[in-house]
């Protein structure tokens, strides 16, 4: 009998955790306003968006693409303050939500013409900084659109609850 009541006591606690791990990661938590600018702390990386251009087409000769609606191109500034690990940078934990909460991922299309013209390097070393950019097809008349992110959750990020998750960058 005793065996059984240290057995439910303990799924009782893991059950617990589990609510309390839901709850603090939980997407639904209100977003945070990051200025262009200001850093987003992910573990021991920083996100900063340095800035973001808007076109009709990007890139030329055989690489240029048109977008559908507008390109936003984000300039992103990736910050690796790990001591030996090297990051590895991937576009695609970079999307944009607007207004109504519609979730827009990176242009393929729009983020090859970026690519060809620049052909970065995605590997940024232990204490060393790139940039990168991430091109979004947004459709005409989208409102108010935010650029966020969402690379998993790292060890550090269990202390702040992935609070990287939250932030928000307005785009205009």
């Amino acid at each position: 009998m005793r065996q059984l009541a240290v057995k439910l006591a303990i799924a009782g606690a893991g059950a617990a955790v589990l609510v309390a791990a839901y709850l603090w990661f939980s997407p639904t938590q209100s977003s945070e306003v990051v200025a262009i600018g200001q850093p987003i702390q992910q573990d021991d990386f920083l996100y900063t968006v340095d800035g973001v251009t808007k076109a009709k087409s990007i890139g030329s000769g055989e690489t240029r693409t048109s977008a559908h609606g507008t390109f936003y191109v984000a300039t992103i500034k990736v910050e690796n303050r790990a001591l030996r690990v090297d990051y590895r940078w991937d576009p695609s934990i970079v999307y944009v939500v607007d207004a109504a909460g519609h979730r827009y991922e990176m242009s393929v299309e729009g983020q090859q013409s970026l690519d060809a013209a620049r052909h970065p390097s995605l590997i940024v070393p232990a204490g060393m900084t790139a940039r990168f950019q991430v091109a979004f097809d947004l459709p005409a008349g989208v409102q108010r659109p935010a650029l966020a992110f969402s690379n998993g959750i790292l060890m550090g990020d269990l202390f702040n609850g992935a609070a990287y998750m939250r932030a928000r960058v307005p785009l205009e």
